[in-house]
Protein backbone atom coordinates (compact mmCIF):
# COMPACT_ATOMS: atom_id res chain seq x y z
CA UNK A 1 0.00 0.00 0.00
CA UNK A 2 2.86 2.27 0.62
CA UNK A 3 4.81 1.29 -2.16
CA UNK A 4 1.50 2.60 -4.47
CA UNK A 5 1.11 5.57 -2.50
CA UNK A 6 4.60 6.89 -2.89
CA UNK A 7 4.26 6.25 -6.86
CA UNK A 8 0.93 8.01 -6.97
CA UNK A 9 1.64 10.63 -4.79
CA UNK A 10 4.96 11.17 -6.92
CA UNK A 11 3.37 11.69 -10.06
CA UNK A 12 0.82 14.12 -8.32
CA UNK A 13 3.10 16.35 -7.02
CA UNK A 14 4.84 16.39 -10.39
CA UNK A 15 1.64 17.36 -12.19
CA UNK A 16 0.88 19.69 -9.60
CA UNK A 17 4.16 21.23 -9.59
CA UNK A 18 3.73 21.82 -13.27
CA UNK A 19 -0.11 23.22 -12.63
CA UNK A 20 1.89 25.59 -10.14
CA UNK A 21 4.11 26.31 -12.78
CA UNK A 22 1.48 27.24 -15.54
CA UNK A 23 -1.12 29.28 -13.46
CA UNK A 24 1.68 31.46 -12.65
CA UNK A 25 2.87 32.12 -16.26
CA UNK A 26 -1.04 31.88 -17.39
CA UNK A 27 -1.27 34.71 -14.83
CA UNK A 28 1.75 36.79 -16.07
CA UNK A 29 1.17 36.59 -19.54
CA UNK A 30 -2.45 37.13 -19.65
CA UNK A 31 -3.27 39.62 -16.45
CA UNK A 32 -6.61 38.74 -14.38
CA UNK A 33 -9.24 39.12 -16.50
CA UNK A 34 -7.32 36.71 -19.08
CA UNK A 35 -6.57 33.84 -16.47
CA UNK A 36 -10.11 33.79 -15.82
CA UNK A 37 -11.01 33.67 -19.33
CA UNK A 38 -9.17 30.16 -19.75
CA UNK A 39 -10.12 29.32 -16.13
CA UNK A 40 -14.05 29.02 -17.52
CA UNK A 41 -12.84 26.74 -20.61
CA UNK A 42 -10.87 24.49 -18.58
CA UNK A 43 -13.42 24.49 -16.03
CA UNK A 44 -16.30 23.19 -18.54
CA UNK A 45 -14.62 20.28 -19.69
CA UNK A 46 -13.72 19.49 -16.13
CA UNK A 47 -17.37 19.73 -15.00
CA UNK A 48 -18.87 17.94 -17.90
CA UNK A 49 -16.76 14.61 -16.80
CA UNK A 50 -17.27 15.22 -13.32
CA UNK A 51 -21.22 16.02 -13.48
CA UNK A 52 -21.97 12.97 -15.99
CA UNK A 53 -19.43 10.19 -15.85
CA UNK A 54 -22.57 7.80 -14.25
CA UNK A 55 -20.08 6.81 -11.17
CA UNK A 56 -17.87 4.70 -13.67
CA UNK A 57 -14.94 5.55 -11.68
CA UNK A 58 -16.25 3.03 -9.07
CA UNK A 59 -17.76 -0.06 -10.95
CA UNK A 60 -14.16 -0.27 -13.01
CA UNK A 61 -11.89 -0.66 -10.02
CA UNK A 62 -14.79 -2.75 -7.93
CA UNK A 63 -15.11 -5.13 -11.21
CA UNK A 64 -11.36 -5.77 -11.44
CA UNK A 65 -11.15 -6.50 -7.49
CA UNK A 66 -13.93 -8.48 -7.11
CA UNK A 67 -12.92 -11.02 -9.82
CA UNK A 68 -16.27 -10.02 -11.60
CA UNK A 69 -14.74 -9.16 -14.92
CA UNK A 70 -12.06 -10.03 -16.61
CA UNK A 71 -8.93 -6.48 -17.56
CA UNK A 72 -10.30 -6.14 -21.25
CA UNK A 73 -13.69 -6.01 -20.65
CA UNK A 74 -13.20 -3.38 -18.07
CA UNK A 75 -11.52 -1.89 -20.19
CA UNK A 76 -13.77 -1.67 -23.40
CA UNK A 77 -16.50 -0.84 -21.08
CA UNK A 78 -15.05 2.28 -20.23
CA UNK A 79 -14.03 3.53 -23.99
CA UNK A 80 -17.79 2.39 -24.45
CA UNK A 81 -19.12 4.72 -22.13
CA UNK A 82 -16.54 7.05 -22.64
CA UNK A 83 -17.42 7.19 -26.12
CA UNK A 84 -21.50 7.36 -25.26
CA UNK A 85 -20.93 10.51 -23.08
CA UNK A 86 -18.69 11.93 -25.22
CA UNK A 87 -20.87 11.82 -28.42
CA UNK A 88 -23.82 12.71 -26.83
CA UNK A 89 -22.19 16.16 -25.91
CA UNK A 90 -20.91 16.54 -28.95
CA UNK A 91 -24.33 16.50 -30.40
CA UNK A 92 -25.78 18.91 -27.93
CA UNK A 93 -22.79 21.11 -28.85
CA UNK A 94 -23.77 21.23 -32.55
CA UNK A 95 -26.79 21.36 -31.94
CA UNK A 96 -26.83 24.26 -29.41
CA UNK A 97 -23.69 26.05 -30.44
CA UNK A 98 -25.07 29.67 -30.38
CA UNK A 99 -25.91 29.45 -26.84
CA UNK A 100 -23.17 27.39 -25.81
CA UNK A 101 -20.97 30.28 -27.15
CA UNK A 102 -22.90 33.19 -25.92
CA UNK A 103 -23.81 31.93 -22.48
CA UNK A 104 -22.01 29.59 -21.13
CA UNK A 105 -18.81 30.55 -22.78
CA UNK A 106 -19.75 34.04 -22.43
CA UNK A 107 -18.80 34.78 -25.87
CA UNK A 108 -14.76 33.74 -25.68
CA UNK A 109 -13.44 33.07 -29.32
CA UNK A 110 -14.94 29.61 -31.19
CA UNK A 111 -11.46 28.31 -31.41
CA UNK A 112 -10.92 28.71 -27.39
CA UNK A 113 -14.16 26.98 -27.37
CA UNK A 114 -13.17 23.96 -29.76
CA UNK A 115 -10.09 22.96 -28.29
CA UNK A 116 -12.09 22.83 -24.45
CA UNK A 117 -15.07 20.98 -25.99
CA UNK A 118 -12.43 18.68 -27.49
CA UNK A 119 -10.88 18.17 -23.92
CA UNK A 120 -14.16 16.25 -22.91
CA UNK A 121 -13.36 12.46 -24.04
CA UNK A 122 -9.65 13.00 -23.16
CA UNK A 123 -10.13 14.30 -19.37
CA UNK A 124 -13.25 11.78 -18.91
CA UNK A 125 -11.20 8.44 -19.82
CA UNK A 126 -8.49 9.41 -17.67
CA UNK A 127 -10.40 9.72 -14.96
CA UNK A 128 -11.59 7.05 -15.62
CA UNK A 129 -8.75 4.46 -15.93
CA UNK A 130 -6.53 5.75 -12.74
CA UNK A 131 -7.87 3.40 -10.24
CA UNK A 132 -8.18 1.05 -12.72
CA UNK A 133 -4.70 1.01 -12.97
CA UNK A 134 -4.13 0.47 -9.58
CA UNK A 135 -6.59 -2.58 -9.01
CA UNK A 136 -4.47 -4.05 -11.83
CA UNK A 137 -1.26 -3.50 -9.77
CA UNK A 138 -0.08 -1.62 -12.85
CA UNK A 139 0.88 2.02 -11.08
CA UNK A 140 3.82 2.23 -13.87
CA UNK A 141 0.61 3.27 -16.17
CA UNK A 142 -0.82 5.61 -14.08
CA UNK A 143 2.45 7.46 -12.91
CA UNK A 144 3.82 7.40 -16.70
CA UNK A 145 0.27 8.92 -17.72
CA UNK A 146 0.74 11.69 -15.52
CA UNK A 147 4.29 12.93 -16.37
CA UNK A 148 2.96 12.91 -19.90
CA UNK A 149 0.61 15.26 -19.50
CA UNK A 150 2.31 17.28 -17.05
CA UNK A 151 5.30 17.62 -19.86
CA UNK A 152 3.18 18.44 -22.97
CA UNK A 153 0.95 20.58 -20.90
CA UNK A 154 4.14 22.87 -19.41
CA UNK A 155 5.30 22.51 -22.95
CA UNK A 156 2.92 23.84 -24.85
CA UNK A 157 2.20 26.65 -22.46
CA UNK A 158 5.67 28.08 -22.89
CA UNK A 159 5.28 27.41 -26.31
CA UNK A 160 1.82 28.81 -27.04
CA UNK A 161 0.84 31.40 -24.86
CA UNK A 162 4.73 32.74 -23.26
CA UNK A 163 6.45 32.58 -26.44
CA UNK A 164 3.92 32.66 -29.47
CA UNK A 165 2.02 34.97 -27.37
CA UNK A 166 -1.63 33.42 -28.57
CA UNK A 167 -3.45 34.23 -25.62
CA UNK A 168 -6.84 32.09 -23.79
CA UNK A 169 -6.60 29.99 -27.14
CA UNK A 170 -3.40 29.33 -26.01
CA UNK A 171 -3.97 28.31 -22.63
CA UNK A 172 -6.96 25.87 -23.34
CA UNK A 173 -4.89 24.54 -26.37
CA UNK A 174 -1.80 23.71 -23.91
CA UNK A 175 -4.60 21.66 -21.91
CA UNK A 176 -6.15 19.98 -24.92
CA UNK A 177 -3.05 19.09 -25.92
CA UNK A 178 -1.64 17.83 -22.24
CA UNK A 179 -4.57 15.74 -21.76
CA UNK A 180 -4.90 13.88 -24.94
CA UNK A 181 -0.98 13.31 -25.20
CA UNK A 182 -1.76 11.17 -21.91
CA UNK A 183 -5.09 9.76 -22.92
CA UNK A 184 -3.18 7.80 -26.41
CA UNK A 185 -0.59 6.75 -24.19
CA UNK A 186 -3.21 5.55 -21.96
CA UNK A 187 -5.06 3.79 -24.47
CA UNK A 188 -2.06 2.28 -26.11
CA UNK A 189 -1.48 0.90 -22.16
CA UNK A 190 -4.55 -0.97 -21.85
CA UNK A 191 -4.56 -2.29 -25.08
CA UNK A 192 -0.81 -3.73 -24.28
CA UNK A 193 -2.07 -5.31 -21.06
CA UNK A 194 -5.66 -6.41 -21.94
CA UNK A 195 -5.28 -7.04 -25.70
CA UNK A 196 -8.79 -6.97 -27.54
CA UNK A 197 -10.56 -5.18 -24.99
CA UNK A 198 -14.51 -5.66 -25.72
CA UNK A 199 -18.23 -4.84 -24.15
CA UNK A 200 -20.12 -7.61 -22.05
CA UNK A 201 -23.80 -6.43 -21.84
CA UNK A 202 -23.46 -8.23 -17.95
CA UNK A 203 -20.41 -6.47 -16.84
CA UNK A 204 -21.55 -2.94 -18.32
CA UNK A 205 -25.39 -3.56 -17.03
CA UNK A 206 -23.94 -4.72 -13.93
CA UNK A 207 -21.00 -1.56 -13.56
CA UNK A 208 -23.79 1.08 -14.21
CA UNK A 209 -25.88 -0.65 -11.71
CA UNK A 210 -23.10 0.07 -8.79
CA UNK A 211 -21.90 2.88 -10.31
CA UNK A 212 -25.02 5.13 -10.54
CA UNK A 213 -25.61 4.47 -7.17
CA UNK A 214 -22.63 6.13 -6.09
CA UNK A 215 -22.76 8.47 -8.81
CA UNK A 216 -26.10 10.69 -7.29
CA UNK A 217 -24.06 11.59 -4.44
CA UNK A 218 -21.01 12.26 -6.10
CA UNK A 219 -23.02 14.24 -8.61
CA UNK A 220 -23.96 16.84 -5.87
CA UNK A 221 -20.53 16.60 -4.01
CA UNK A 222 -18.88 18.21 -7.21
CA UNK A 223 -21.75 20.56 -7.86
CA UNK A 224 -20.87 22.21 -4.56
CA UNK A 225 -17.35 22.18 -5.98
CA UNK A 226 -17.26 23.17 -9.08
CA UNK A 227 -20.33 25.82 -9.70
CA UNK A 228 -18.51 28.75 -7.93
CA UNK A 229 -16.61 28.92 -11.49
CA UNK A 230 -19.76 29.61 -13.09
CA UNK A 231 -21.28 32.12 -10.09
CA UNK A 232 -18.23 34.29 -10.15
CA UNK A 233 -18.16 34.22 -13.88
CA UNK A 234 -21.75 35.46 -14.69
CA UNK A 235 -21.98 37.88 -11.56
CA UNK A 236 -18.67 39.07 -11.01
CA UNK A 237 -16.28 38.95 -14.56
CA UNK A 238 -13.50 37.62 -15.38
CA UNK A 239 -11.35 39.73 -13.62
CA UNK A 240 -12.78 38.42 -9.81
CA UNK A 241 -12.77 34.99 -11.67
CA UNK A 242 -8.79 35.66 -12.51
CA UNK A 243 -8.25 36.02 -8.98
CA UNK A 244 -10.13 32.60 -7.81
CA UNK A 245 -8.53 30.91 -10.53
CA UNK A 246 -5.28 31.75 -9.56
CA UNK A 247 -6.08 30.48 -5.93
CA UNK A 248 -8.23 27.47 -6.29
CA UNK A 249 -5.96 25.43 -8.33
CA UNK A 250 -3.15 25.85 -5.37
CA UNK A 251 -5.50 25.22 -2.99
CA UNK A 252 -6.58 22.01 -4.13
CA UNK A 253 -2.83 20.77 -4.69
CA UNK A 254 -3.81 19.49 -0.97
CA UNK A 255 -6.48 17.26 -2.62
CA UNK A 256 -3.40 15.14 -4.59
CA UNK A 257 -2.32 13.50 -1.26
CA UNK A 258 -5.87 12.07 -0.95
CA UNK A 259 -6.46 11.47 -4.62
CA UNK A 260 -3.42 9.30 -4.49
CA UNK A 261 -4.65 7.51 -0.96
CA UNK A 262 -8.36 7.08 -2.17
CA UNK A 263 -8.15 4.63 -5.20
CA UNK A 264 -5.42 2.75 -2.87
CA UNK A 265 -7.79 2.83 0.02
CA UNK A 266 -10.26 2.06 -2.28
CA UNK A 267 -8.61 -0.74 -3.21
CA UNK A 268 -7.31 -2.20 -0.11
CA UNK A 269 -11.43 -1.74 1.58
CA UNK A 270 -12.90 -3.50 -1.14
CA UNK A 271 -10.39 -7.25 -1.39
CA UNK A 272 -10.71 -6.88 2.38
CA UNK A 273 -12.56 -9.98 4.09
CA UNK A 274 -15.42 -9.71 6.67
CA UNK A 275 -14.34 -8.73 9.94
CA UNK A 276 -10.93 -7.35 8.97
CA UNK A 277 -9.26 -4.92 10.80
CA UNK A 278 -9.67 -1.62 8.65
CA UNK A 279 -6.66 0.75 7.93
CA UNK A 280 -8.94 3.71 6.91
CA UNK A 281 -8.50 5.22 10.51
CA UNK A 282 -5.40 5.23 10.53
CA UNK A 283 -5.19 6.60 6.86
CA UNK A 284 -7.64 9.07 7.50
CA UNK A 285 -5.19 10.63 10.34
CA UNK A 286 -2.04 10.61 8.65
CA UNK A 287 -3.31 12.19 5.69
CA UNK A 288 -4.85 15.15 7.33
CA UNK A 289 -1.83 15.60 9.78
CA UNK A 290 0.12 16.09 6.16
CA UNK A 291 -3.09 17.84 4.20
CA UNK A 292 -3.06 20.18 7.18
CA UNK A 293 1.20 20.97 7.34
CA UNK A 294 0.97 21.45 3.38
CA UNK A 295 -2.10 24.30 3.87
CA UNK A 296 0.32 26.55 5.78
CA UNK A 297 3.07 25.62 3.50
CA UNK A 298 1.48 26.45 0.08
CA UNK A 299 -0.32 30.04 1.99
CA UNK A 300 3.15 31.50 2.71
CA UNK A 301 4.55 30.68 -0.86
CA UNK A 302 1.74 32.01 -2.38
CA UNK A 303 2.29 35.52 0.00
CA UNK A 304 5.78 35.69 -1.60
CA UNK A 305 4.92 34.75 -5.00
CA UNK A 306 2.09 37.61 -4.73
CA UNK A 307 4.51 40.19 -3.28
CA UNK A 308 6.94 40.58 -5.64
CA UNK A 309 6.10 38.29 -9.44
CA UNK A 310 2.83 38.83 -9.24
CA UNK A 311 1.56 42.05 -7.59
CA UNK A 312 -1.78 41.90 -9.65
CA UNK A 313 -3.60 38.99 -7.71
CA UNK A 314 -2.92 40.67 -4.47
CA UNK A 315 -6.81 40.22 -3.90
CA UNK A 316 -6.47 36.39 -4.39
CA UNK A 317 -4.83 35.66 -0.73
CA UNK A 318 -7.88 36.19 0.82
CA UNK A 319 -9.83 33.41 -1.06
CA UNK A 320 -6.74 31.10 -1.23
CA UNK A 321 -6.54 31.22 2.84
CA UNK A 322 -10.62 30.37 3.01
CA UNK A 323 -10.17 27.39 0.02
CA UNK A 324 -7.35 26.05 2.05
CA UNK A 325 -9.01 25.40 5.35
CA UNK A 326 -11.98 23.60 3.42
CA UNK A 327 -10.21 21.77 1.24
CA UNK A 328 -7.92 20.24 4.32
CA UNK A 329 -11.83 19.31 6.06
CA UNK A 330 -12.54 17.90 2.75
CA UNK A 331 -9.56 15.40 2.89
CA UNK A 332 -12.02 14.02 5.95
CA UNK A 333 -14.73 13.18 4.01
CA UNK A 334 -13.33 12.48 0.43
CA UNK A 335 -11.39 9.00 2.39
CA UNK A 336 -14.26 7.94 4.41
CA UNK A 337 -16.99 7.90 1.12
CA UNK A 338 -14.05 5.69 -0.48
CA UNK A 339 -13.84 3.48 2.03
CA UNK A 340 -18.43 3.47 2.40
CA UNK A 341 -18.34 2.79 -1.60
CA UNK A 342 -15.65 0.61 -1.50
CA UNK A 343 -17.29 -2.00 0.61
CA UNK A 344 -20.08 -2.03 -1.69
CA UNK A 345 -22.69 0.57 0.15
CA UNK A 346 -22.74 2.94 -3.29
CA UNK A 347 -26.37 3.84 -1.78
CA UNK A 348 -24.80 4.68 1.51
CA UNK A 349 -22.45 7.19 0.34
CA UNK A 350 -24.34 8.73 -1.86
CA UNK A 351 -27.18 9.52 0.76
CA UNK A 352 -24.24 11.28 3.05
CA UNK A 353 -23.77 14.24 0.48
CA UNK A 354 -27.29 15.42 1.05
CA UNK A 355 -26.36 15.96 4.92
CA UNK A 356 -23.65 18.55 3.78
CA UNK A 357 -25.63 20.52 2.02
Amino acid sequence: MLRKFVLLFGAQVVFGGTLVINNIVLSRVLGPAGRGMVALLVAVPMVTMMLTNLGFQFSAPYLVVRGEAPPNVVFGSVFAVTAAISGFFFLLAVLFRGPLITKLYQNLPPTAVIFSIVSIPAVLLLFYLEPVWVALDTMRVSVAAKLIQSAMYFASVLILVAGLRLGVVGGIAAFAIGAWSATLFAIAAAVWLAPHPRVERRALKRGLAFGLKAYVGYWSDHVIYRADTFVLTYLSGFQQLGYYAFAQPLAELIWYISNSVKPILFARVAGESEGATSVTPAVVRLVLSFAALMAVGIFAVAVVIVRFYLTAFGPALVPLAILLASTVIAVIFQLLLSDVTARGRAGTASLLFPVRL
